[in-house]
């Protein structure tokens, strides 16, 4: 099996599982009663699908790698619905809302979430030498290095740890398109 067998398939999940707003598990610590709200879309107009924050953060990371590296074998009707998803969450407007949550809520899905978010920023940004590749100029590294150096305090939870998810490394897909480590 190949990027390429699994790449059509991968895409159209992707869109299913970034639209699907419930089942949520928000993971969000209230501050008080004026902070219960945990409508998905509310607390986190960028990641929000699937079940959880960072996985709709792995599956934003997915589908920009997908339309990077396998857009050749993925039909238009698919490749414009993957655009679609991730021009409505990466804003510059979501990625401020994201980092001010990330800032008050310094502990919140590190150091898990937070490098997938990273690897995401990474994938976004235009390839080495070119001026623009498949990218999202509004979801760039700084807005999560401003959060990082906001929460100075070590806080390493871990969630979905397990000791194969550590060994992927560099590498290449198909021999064609460098894909950074994964968290």
């Amino acid at each position: 099996m190949t990027l390429d067998d699994d790449a059509p398939i991968w895409a159209k999940t992707i869109i299913d599982g970034l639209n699907r707003p419930f089942p949520w598990g928000s993971a969000h610590q209230s501050s008080g009663p004026d902070d219960v709200d945990v409508t998905p879309w509310r607390l986190h107009p960028a990641f929000h699908g699937c079940l959880d924050w960072h996985s709709s953060v792995h599956m934003q990371w997915s589908a920009v790698t997908l339309l990077r590296c396998a857009n050749q074998v993925i039909d238009h009707t698919t490749i414009d619905a993957l655009n679609g998803v991730l021009n409505d969450r990466l804003t510059d407007e979501n990625a401020r809302v994201e980092a001010e949550y990330l800032r008050i809520h310094r502990g919140y899905e590190r150091p898990y979430g937070w490098g997938w978010a990273t690897l995401l920023a990474a994938q976004c940004a235009p390839p080495h030498g070119h001026d623009v590749g498949v990218g999202h100029p509004h979801y760039q590294p700084s807005s999560f290095r401003e959060s990082a150096r906001v929460a100075a305090d070590p806080h390493l939870p871990g969630t979905h740890w397990h000791p194969r998810q550590h060994r992927l490394r560099h590498r290449s897909v198909s021999g064609r398109c460098p894909v950074a480590a994964t968290p």
